[in-house]
């Protein structure tokens, strides 16, 4: 009987494996859904001091609560979470990407200049996109086939790493006439576009590896006028995911019939230290003035005095078994004093501010952040 029993398992498999790619004899299907919803709810979006006076202390109400939906689902219990701080960022203005550059347009960017007297790259940042604008020497449109030699060549390398010729950066975004402006064919490996971009070939790398298609958001344009090529450039900053104050190093090309261009003048490959440094604009810090107090009921909280460094973070917890439900927390601001005018009893050295930022808005970001979510122990 037992070899029997062998043999029939043998059969099926054989059958089962002989038909598994002709047919299936039976199918499920599981519906899967979930409702994503906060944990917390904060009542305040905003907080504005208005204008304050050196040594003036202030505060303001903030109050953090379990959601309702998490109050009405059973299976959860207590949330933990901090609040932490983050340079507030400045906004900016940005252009219009239409190949023109207007009066104005660019007025907050910075203005490199191009090796061999070619032009200038004007380059501006926010946290989500680098804006660039070339206007380089040039009347032959190489998209048409106007070049005697080269194929116009353009580009920006962001963030160069530890390798030869500062590779891999974080973004490499150019442009040519043909995919052979950014690689040299091989046998097995010809050259490859990763899309087209106003009639441009286009390569575009993250952390080293091109990707064979281009970002929705990316904008391009670019006008021949008057012996002048001006392109304008939105190149989107995601895979960095820069955050207010900080750099990024930026080195490129604008090449013109087959003669080498690199930005800014002096630029060495391989010295980071060459590369044009562009800040990401950000209001002057706040955050080290703010202390966050909390209400002691229960005793479960861990709050952050004023001047303070940056990564303290401020620690909560609340869980509707024990009654608590809500925080309220006092964000305290502990107005600074500016250097060589500080009244007698200024206790806080090291803290002074610039006279030069007097009637600047200062700012900071608090981020309210989820940590850990427990359930009910019966």
């Amino acid at each position: 009987m037992k070899k029997k029993i062998i043999l029939g398992l043998v059969a099926v498999v054989a059958v089962a494996g002989g038909v598994a790619v002709l047919s299936a004899y039976e199918a499920h299907v599981i519906n899967v859904t979930a409702r994503i919803e906060n944990a917390l709810s904060v009542a305040v979006e905003h907080i504005d001091f208005g204008t304050v006076f050196p040594q003036e202390y202030l505060e303001f109400p903030l109050e953090i609560a379990l959601s309702g939906s998490f109050l009405a689902e059973d299976r959860v219990d207590d949330v933990e979470y901090v609040i932490k701080q983050k340079p507030k960022p400045m906004p900016i203005t940005a252009p219009t990407i239409d190949g023109v550059i207007d009066a104005g347009e660019w007025d907050e960017a910075s203005v490199v200049t191009v090796a061999n007297g070619k032009g200038t790259v004007s380059m501006m940042a926010d946290t989500n996109y680098l804006y660039a604008a070339f206007d380089i020497l040039d009347s032959t449109d190489a998209r048409l086939g106007q070049n005697t030699s080269g194929n116009d060549q353009q580009g920006l390398n962001i963030n160069p790493g530890p390798g030869p010729w500062g590779k891999p950066y974080d973004i490499v975004f150019q442009t040519g006439a043909d995919a052979c402006a950014f690689t040299t064919p091989v046998p097995d490996n010809p050259c490859v576009s990763s899309g087209l971009s106003d009639g441009w070939q286009t390569e575009w790398v993250i952390n080293g590896t091109q990707v064979m298609s281009l970002p929705g958001d990316l904008e391009t344009k670019t006008l021949f006028g008057g012996g002048r090529r001006v392109s304008e450039w939105k190149i989107p900053l995601a895979s960095i995911a820069p955050e207010a104050g900080d750099e990024l190093k930026i080195g490129g090309a604008a090449n013109v019939d087959g003669t080498y261009n690199p930005y800014p003048v002096g630029l060495d490959w391989n010295d980071v230290n060459t590369f044009y440094v562009l800040l990401i604009p950000a209001y002057p810090d706040l955050c080290a003035y703010l202390s966050k107090t909390p209400d002691g009921t229960p005793d479960n909280d861990t709050g952050v005095p004023a001047f303070h460094d940056p990564g303290q973070v401020a620690i909560g917890r609340l869980a509707e078994s024990e009654q608590d439900i809500i925080d309220n927390w006092i964000i305290d601001l502990n107005v600074p004093c500016f250097e060589g005018m500080c009244a007698q009893d200024w206790t806080h050295y090291g803290w002074e501010l610039d006279p030069e930022l007097e009637s600047q808005i200062f700012g900071c970001d608090l981020w309210i952040e989820v940590t850990g979510i427990s359930e009910w122990i019966d």
